[in-house]
């Protein structure tokens, strides 16, 4: 058999890096100061990367972004795993501080050794594949939505879970070739949900999944990849982080869902262990966000009406509008990017025949791209100076912590 890079190479021993500088020098002090910790990539590929107590988030970021050699790493955070959710770190979060306890004390007490893991994830997602410039980081991409449909992190019917198993298979064996793959080639486990293969049966899915791959034999293995990435991309949960919340009033409902992504929050009720959609608020109908002690609140300038979430901790709430800053921040960098290349297009059409009859409707088609791009994006441009600081201009939506 072979498979998923991520579960082939998850199995493989770590790659040690060290940190430059990390490793303390005087007397007697390095043994000391310095600790070890796991970062577990997108390819399943384990780094054990030697660091100090005083090392930073963006010290690790860095360094094992260059040994990926991941040119386009804005897309991409560290993160840890809390229950089954992912927390991405600021650049500036200095590690001891979300380590296991224990961590930092360790060589002092000589005690088991601790083990601390980072996963290296995609933290913004791009609306359309086309703005990625290198091949590798859209292999990233689609590592971490093959893996996460596969954990049923993503969710997917049974048609789309089938389609996306067969892209796989093409991706990663090529054309089927029955004198070398033979008809059980392949574990269906790695390319179909548990909850899909129980619900349509182990022999079923091996059979269509096997019918299908063969289908795939027009498209070469990175074809097949790109064709995976788009279908993915027209699920409903694609590109949003979950964390669970609860709501305000006791007893009024099941488990609550926040999805951050790119466009704004949805809010989600958990019914038979499936999320469903109850509310969107999109960055343009959101008057404020704010965040007091536990209190995650959003303030809808559609509605006027201010929705209340609780979070588990302070510091949940303070990271959940930090995100959504984050977020917002992304779709309005992308926004303007795409606005810049549609103008770009203009422009080589007036180089291109000032005089051709087809060129009139298609500057009006052009014209009418921006105009749409522009009607959210005007919101947003003038103010990204703010972001950093987690304040938004009143126009769109002005996201605010309270700290007392």
């Amino acid at each position: 058999f072979s498979g998923p890079e991520f579960i082939i190479l998850s199995s493989e021993p770590p790659v040690t890096l060290q940190l430059p500088g990390s490793i303390v020098t005087k007397k007697g002090k390095s043994y000391l100061s310095q600790r070890d910790l796991n970062v577990i990539l997108l390819n399943g590929q384990c780094l054990e990367v030697q660091c100090d107590i005083k090392s930073k988030a963006r010290d690790v970021f860095n360094t094992v972004v260059a040994y990926a050699n991941l040119v386009e790493h804005f897309y991409f955070g560290l993160a840890y795993l809390k229950g089954k959710e992912f927390f991405f770190l600021d650049e500036e979060t200095k590690l001891y501080k979300v380590a296991p306890d224990g961590w930092n004390d360790q060589p002092k007490k000589k005690t088991s050794i601790i083990n601390f893991t980072l996963f290296l994830r995609i933290k913004f997602f791009v609306n359309h594949f086309n703005v990625i410039q290198h091949g590798l980081t859209r292999h990233q991409f689609y590592l971490q939505l093959r893996k996460d449909i596969l954990e049923e992190r993503l969710y997917c019917n049974d048609e789309t879970a089938l389609k996306l198993g067969a892209l796989a298979l093409q991706a990663e064996f090529g054309n089927y070739a029955s004198e070398m793959h033979g008809k059980s080639y392949f574990r269906v486990e790695d390319y179909i949900p548990a909850s899909r293969i129980e619900k349509m049966t182990l022999a079923y899915v091996q059979r269509e999944l096997a019918k299908l791959h063969r289908m795939n034999r027009s498209l070469f293995e990175d074809e097949a990849e790109l064709e995976f990435l788009k279908v993915t991309q027209q699920l409903p949960e694609y590109g949003v982080l979950f964390y669970r919340v609860s709501q305000e009033k006791k007893g009024a409902g099941g488990d609550i869902i926040l999805g951050i992504c790119a466009k704004g929050i949805i809010v989600y009720e958990v019914k038979n262990h499936t999320r469903i959609a109850s509310l969107r608020f999109q960055w343009r109908e959101t008057e404020r966000i704010s965040a007091h002690r536990k209190k995650f609140m959003i303030e809808s300038s559609f509605s006027g009406k201010k929705h209340t979430f609780i979070t588990d901790t302070a510091k949940t709430c303070k990271y959940l509008l930090d995100l959504c800053s984050a977020q917002h921040k992304f779709n309005a960098q992308m926004n303007s990017r795409q606005l810049r290349q549609t103008s770009s297009e203009e422009s080589k059409f007036v180089e291109i025949d000032k005089s051709n009859s087809a060129y009139a409707a298609q500057r009006e088609h052009l014209a009418l791209i921006q105009r749409l791009s522009r009607s959210e994006n005007v919101l947003y441009a003038a103010n990204l100076e703010n972001l950093s600081a987690g304040m938004m201009s009143k126009s769109c939506d002005n996201l605010s912590v309270e700290t007392n």
